[in-house]
């Protein structure tokens, strides 16, 4: 199991609650912080988005039905009462905003671009997320005023390759 370096760790907390504010105008409360390798809660949605770079991983958004619809239809000004293209692309674009505002401060203060993939949501009744390799899940739990939610990350500095004395 690997360590996972606070610094990596602070701008995804930092703009979980940036993006709350500003996209919904709401003020998420962390409740807790742990370390984890469960899978996504039955009919949940799940938000995922690679990271590549000097640091390595994925960052996962894990919403409730009721939350990911409470959230978009807020956000939206709508009223849509169940799960569908909507609601998936826009629980798409909130772990992107997340993901791409601590990329940008990751990029910062290592110096060196962060890179990130495009979203991708699933949905279902039950599914295992994995990331290879030795790197850990950190799931940090939230309440919103729209349900709760949680973001999940795993991200390891990219080792350098040794360099080859001749």
């Amino acid at each position: 199991m690997s360590v996972m370096d606070v610094r990596l760790i602070n701008p995804f907390l930092e703009s979980v609650v940036n993006v709350y504010s500003t996209m919904l105008q709401t003020t998420p409360r962390r409740s807790g912080l742990q370390l984890t390798d469960q899978g996504a809660a039955p009919e949940s949605l799940v938000a995922l988005i690679g990271m590549d770079g000097p640091a390595q991983g994925v960052v996962a958004l894990h919403l409730p039905q009721s939350t990911a619809l409470a959230t978009v239809n807020h956000w939206l000004g709508t009223s849509l009462v169940a799960i569908d293209g909507t609601i998936s692309d826009g629980i798409a674009e909130l772990v992107n905003m997340i993901a791409g505002q601590a990329k940008a401060k990751l990029s910062e203060s290592l110096g060196t671009p962060v890179a990130l993939g495009l979203p991708s949501v699933i949905h279902g009744a039950s599914f295992h997320v994995k990331y290879p390799g030795k790197a850990t899940w950190l799931e940090m739990p939230f309440e919103s005023d729209f349900g709760p939610f949680s973001l999940r990350v795993t991200c390891v500095m990219n080792e350098q390759p040794a360099e080859v004395v001749q």
